[in-house]
């Protein structure tokens, strides 16, 4: 499945969210629970999936937010059994949420049969050396759990996507899929320097995981509809062309 998650359009309210990721033609939602309330409702949120005869198939949490919004989490993600929680390292200094993290969620996911993912995020330094998140490299996630790989946050750390794939191996379990283009992270998959070509082939033979298309919303035309649904369009072709090519 390729999802939408639910922050590419920011700007609007996650009814109308729902509804250009269907007139796009999306398989499902990514839900990215914030400060919105909308995103806390989970009957809301089933709501949503009705009326739009879209799935939710996943949600992560607002980075820089995550010790104000754990107990959220919680109690929406545990009413949708089976779903993913992909979920980004703790900050230094965020010891509520790394405790949480560490010890809470794997139980949170065995009890109400989540899959628990971590990603990695683009990397950046406190004081010119520390590093901001902590366990964040590609070998101690794969150690952790399943691993969701971000490849634009791969691009902002220059990091080798395909050698990426090979350090996460048959620990991949989503993909988060962008580009960086003009060196802005989170930009359309078909404009930029990475090789997702090359990417998408490979995984698309071996994996059995969900896409995440995740955009800057600032790249996206918001204020025009018409453009907005061609712009996702022309993005989720690129992936579906790549994805399927090998299968």
């Amino acid at each position: 499945m390729i999802l939408f998650h639910s922050e590419n359009v920011s700007l609007f309210g996650l009814d109308r969210a729902f509804e250009i990721a269907k007139k796009t033609g999306f398989d499902g939602m990514e839900i990215h629970i914030t400060n919105n309330l909308d995103t806390q409702n989970p009957e809301y949120l089933k709501r949503l999936e009705k009326r739009h005869d879209l799935p939710i198939k996943a949600f992560s949490l607002s980075q820089g937010y995550e010790e104000e919004l754990i107990k959220a989490f919680q109690t929406t993600v545990r009413e949708f059994p089976r779903k993913k929680i992909i979920l980004a390292s703790a900050g230094q200094f965020s010891n509520h949420y790394k405790e949480w993290l560490t010890r809470i969620a794997p139980q949170l996911a065995q009890k109400y049969e989540l899959q628990y993912l971590r990603r990695n995020t683009p990397t950046q330094t406190m004081m010119g050396f520390l590093p901001s998140r902590v366990d964040n490299s590609l070998a101690t996630l794969r150690q952790i759990a399943m691993v969701c790989l971000d490849l634009s946050a791969l691009g902002t750390n220059n990091e080798d996507i395909m050698k990426a794939l090979s350090v996460v191996g048959d620990r991949l379990g989503h993909l988060y899929v962008s580009n960086v283009y003009q060196g802005i992270p989170y930009g359309l998959p078909q404009k930029g320097i990475l090789p997702l070509e090359s990417c998408l082939r490979k995984v698309s033979g071996v994996f059995q995981g969900d896409y995440t298309l995740t955009l800057d919303g600032k790249i996206l035309m918001q204020n025009d509809e018409n453009t907005l649904v061609n712009q996702l369009k022309d993005g989720l072709n690129f992936v579906r062309e790549y994805i399927e090519s090998e299968k």
